[in-house]
């Protein structure tokens, strides 16, 4: 099958040194994909710091040549819409326009509960250079949009996506995206060790505030903590930083690395996610071979860990309780089980197959 790859808003790279999260969700797919097996194209604005490696090809998002009509379907990894100062994006205008122009069926790859495919013309209606379009030439037949949620409850993802009247699509079908970080896990990331004593820090985090919401949970969470050794890093806007060391954002291909400094991490989800989305954070989080709690909010029934409620908290005190009152052996054996029941169950060629099978199903 022949497949386009495209990110709105975000040019896709998969460079060691990208530090946005941006093309994280593609790569880790596009393991389940195989592109040995499919033939995908990789839709961006290349620059001099792109790096789309073989067997992937690539277009330009720019090219007034390019046809998407060439491309059995197109996966679109989920965007927001932003002119930043104000001034025009000429990649989203044209991903618009090409969507427009062609009749390939557009599947919208939904990994983020708050990022829905919206319409261009509102976002851009009202500005001086919106003088130089029409709303027509971004019109795009919202019969060719099928939405591909990480979302498990297709009844609260429709409701939260459709709350405004400027998103395009409406049939929903889910897939669980998160678990695409478990391809080939072992030969990127290795087995953890699950020796805790060389682990520098108790608690950590990694991340971004994203909103007030879930800004006040991570200060609950993780702030203010005695006799803990706390480490925050990523896009962390926080008014409480009482006993934490900040550090810097790091490259998602290096996330990892970093958690497996941590002995112990706490999930932290928000209204979009409740009950709804597991996280790639979840998968992160064990890969490193860390124990990793839930914000009990996130997953009210238990369906994670299956059914077993002693890795969900919901006060700020049980992981420093844990810590304090449990031997560094006990802590290592927990995270191992953990590990094991999540991670190594995990069939590549099964899941590639169930993929590729959905898309033909959907074509």
């Amino acid at each position: 099958m022949k497949i386009g790859i495209i990110k709105g808003g975000a040019n896709i790279t998969f460079s060691r040194n990208n530090t946005s999260a941006a093309s994280a969700d593609i790569l880790y797919a596009l393991r389940v994909l195989n592109p040995y097996i499919n033939d995908i194209t990789i839709i961006t604005h290349y620059t001099r710091n792109s790096y789309i490696p073989e067997p992937l090809h690539f277009k330009e998002i720019l090219d007034n040549d390019l046809n998407l009509d060439e491309f059995d379907i197109i996966l679109l990894f989920n965007f927001s819409i932003n002119f930043f100062g104000g001034v025009e994006n000429p990649s989203l205008i044209q991903l618009y326009r090409k969507l427009h122009n062609s009749s390939v069926l557009i599947l919208y790859c939904q990994t983020d509960g708050q990022l829905s495919f919206k319409k261009l013309w509102p976002m851009i209606e009202g500005r001086d250079w919106a003088l130089n379009y029409t709303e027509k030439e971004f019109e795009i037949d919202e019969n060719r949009i099928i939405i591909l949620t990480q979302g498990r409850d297709l009844i609260k993802c429709t409701r939260q996506y459709n709350k405004f009247d400027d998103t395009l699509g409406n049939v929903f079908i889910h897939y669980p995206w998160e678990t695409c970080i478990l391809a080939k896990w072992k030969e990127f990331f290795g087995e953890p060790d699950f020796d805790y004593s060389k682990r520098e820090y108790d608690l950590m985090y990694g991340g971004a505030t994203r909103n007030s919401f879930r800004k006040n949970r991570i200060e609950y969470y993780y702030s203010g903590l005695e006799n803990v050794k706390v480490n925050l890093f990523g896009n962390l806007r926080l008014d409480s930083k009482q006993n934490v060391e900040m550090s810097s954002k790091v490259s998602f291909q290096d996330f990892i690395y970093k958690m497996k400094q941590s002995k112990t991490t706490i999930i932290i989800g928000d209204e979009f996610y409740e009950n709804n989305f597991f996280t790639l954070r979840m998968y992160e989080s064990l890969l490193a071979g860390c124990l990793t709690f839930i914000d009990s909010r996130l997953d009210t029934n238990c369906i994670f860990y299956k059914n077993s409620n002693r890795m969900y908290v919901n006060h700020y005190e049980t992981v420093p309780g844990i810590l304090n009152n449990n031997s560094i052996i006990h802590l290592q054996e927990v995270a191992k089980q953990n590990f094991i029941e999540k991670i190594t169950i995990y069939d590549l060629n099964k899941e590639s197959e169930k993929f590729n099978e959905l898309i033909r199903d959907i074509k």
